[in-house]
């Protein structure tokens, strides 16, 4: 499902701030056509034309994140929806994403949450921070979704392996058959512990939870089920890598570590839009053209025909020199943005797939971060990165550090 590639911990270009991987080409054309396999695949390197190919308000479908799978569903999940059916969904769920709902929902649970998880990691010798934030992101999720009826450290443990690097196509056949294997029995494992005991639950008794309201609307247990594995990918996965990233940096600069202290909550949040700017987890969008699409970039109408594969690289659009400026490759507290540009870039997504929990994956990074920087805490070992291929994402692994 997934294949792990690593580089040598901590290893930077001299000059740039980047950690994610190789240092992102700034200067590669704002478009090109690239093989990718037997197909011709239309990449969009520039910020302006990836930004205005995701605003395309129809015509277009999903193409990444095993997208060829749920062809069989009735009703496909979110990411695969398009149409009537996706804005009305968006707009039902969109209750549990409000600055409003995170306040007043979520807010004292992760305060909750953060200062027990670095208060216990103050009494041990050593932590993996990895471990730490997947302990918080997965507790929101839960929440979101309304995964409650089960022990939350062993759901923990059961989609930790769901999603954990595997095998790709590309590589050994026996070794390819035995990771999609292992993923199918994780699966059905993650139904039976996690998602069947809600099912029953939320029909008996509905709550205020994504569970309760895609029942309400008929979906079948299949149904939940797939939707369930997308918010948890979309939501622990990514929060989860996000918070290990800020921190390293936060860990490796004093001076922004205490910009970021000394910063109200709106500032903090800037601070985390520059950092995931520069470090987006999801590093690729992929979307098919279904009809013959224009998009224009200066003065140039280029024609995208149908069936065309569309890449959309975040790690090059966000570095984008004639919109972040020539050291767009730097983590800066001062950068200027041109207006309407979002700080964090093309990183949460734009059009009408962007990220719908945005804020509330910000807002549970700062308060968890806030806990931790708060402390005496020590960088151990740094992390080891690897690459899931399905997600288009980084992976941090073994991040271990001492609170004090």
């Amino acid at each position: 499902m997934t294949t792990a590639t690593t580089r040598e911990p901590g290893v930077c270009p001299v000059g740039h701030d980047q950690k994610s991987g190789e240092p992102t080409d700034r200067y590669d054309p704002a478009y090109e056509w690239v093989e990718r396999g037997d197909k011709q695949v239309l990449a969009l390197h520039s910020f302006a034309l990836g930004r205005a190919f995701l605003r395309v308000g129809s015509g277009t479908s999903q193409a990444g994140f095993s997208a060829e799978y749920v062809g069989g569903l009735v009703r496909k999940p979110l990411l695969y929806q398009e149409g009537a059916d996706h804005r009305a969904q968006r707009k039902a769920i969109a209750r549990f994403f409000t600055p409003r709902t995170v306040s007043e929902r979520y807010r004292d649970m992760i305060t909750r949450m953060s200062t027990q998880l670095i208060t216990w990691s103050a009494t041990q010798p050593v932590v993996a921070l990895d471990r730490l934030s997947l302990r918080v992101a997965m507790r929101v999720v839960a929440d979101v979704i309304g995964l409650t009826e089960s022990k939350i450290d062993e759901m923990e443990l059961r989609l930790d392996r769901f999603f954990e690097a595997k095998p790709s196509a590309e590589g050994p056949k026996i070794a390819y058959a035995v990771a999609q294997a292992q993923t199918l029995v994780q699966f059905g494992s993650f139904f039976l512990h996690d998602v069947r005991p809600v099912l029953r639950a939320r029909r008996r008794e509905p709550q205020d939870d994504l569970v309760s309201h895609l029942l309400a609307q008929g979906y079948s247990s299949t149904e939940v089920l797939s939707e369930a594995v997308m918010y948890a990918a979309a939501g622990m996965v990514t929060t989860r890598q996000f918070i290990c990233m800020a921190a390293w940096h936060f860990l490796e600069r004093p001076d922004l570590r205490a910009a970021f202290l000394a910063a109200d909550s709106p500032e903090r949040h800037r601070i985390l839009a520059e950092i995931i700017r520069l470090e987006p987890v999801g590093t690729m969008l992929l979307r098919t053209a279904e009809e013959e699409i224009v998009v224009e970039h200066d003065g140039e109408r280029i024609a995208i025909p149908a069936g065309t594969v569309v890449e959309v690289p975040i790690r090059a659009t966000n570095a984008d020199p004639r919109v972040f400026g020539e050291d767009s490759l730097d983590l800066r507290l001062d950068r200027s943005c041109p207006a309407g540009v979002p700080r964090s870039g093309l990183a949460f997504g734009d059009g009408h797939h962007s990220c719908p929990g945005e804020y509330l994956a910000l807002h549970e990074s700062e308060i968890f971060l806030v806990e931790l920087l708060s402390r005496d805490v020590t960088l151990v070992q740094e992390p080891r990165i690897e690459f899931n291929e399905v997600a288009r994402a980084y992976h941090l692994a073994d991040f271990l550090i001492t609170v004090r």
